[in-house]
């Protein structure tokens, strides 16, 4: 559950973004801009939906991901945004055991605790499954 910033269809208030829980009322305004909701529904479920480690919330794209221990409690974008996506408060965070920065769906290098193997970033999608170990 974010706000989406605000655009000319929504008076330029923030409002919830499409996949946000319907009771979700944080924003400026709780009316998501018609042609968003269109974009949405025909979008359905395709590659570009992930979820938001450490809260479990769905994401899809270029959004930004609530905060969690790893990226010092900023927002980072959802693990599926594009590299480019520049609007979140940080755009990676720190691989444990070592302090390397790692960005969405990348592996950390091995650390004694994960054996030496690799494993995904803090940030990653936790369906994510492309390192040595998860």
């Amino acid at each position: 559950n974010q706000c989406c910033p605000g655009i000319p269809a929504s008076g330029n208030l923030s409002f919830p973004c499409p996949i946000a829980d319907p009771t979700y009322s944080e924003c400026a305004t709780n009316e998501i801009p018609a042609v968003l909701v269109q974009a949405a529904r025909s979008a359905g479920k395709k590659d570009g939906q992930g979820t938001c480690p450490g809260s479990e919330n769905a994401c899809a794209g270029d959004q930004c991901c609530a905060g969690i221990p790893q990226t010092g409690g900023q927002t980072f974008p959802c693990p599926t945004a594009d590299p480019k996506y520049g609007l979140c408060a940080v755009d990676y965070a720190e691989c444990p055991g070592t302090g390397d920065q790692c960005r969405g769906n990348q592996c950390c290098p091995g650390i004694p605790a994960s054996g030496n193997l690799s494993f995904p970033c803090p940030i990653a999608d936790p369906t994510y499954s492309e390192c040595a170990t998860n």
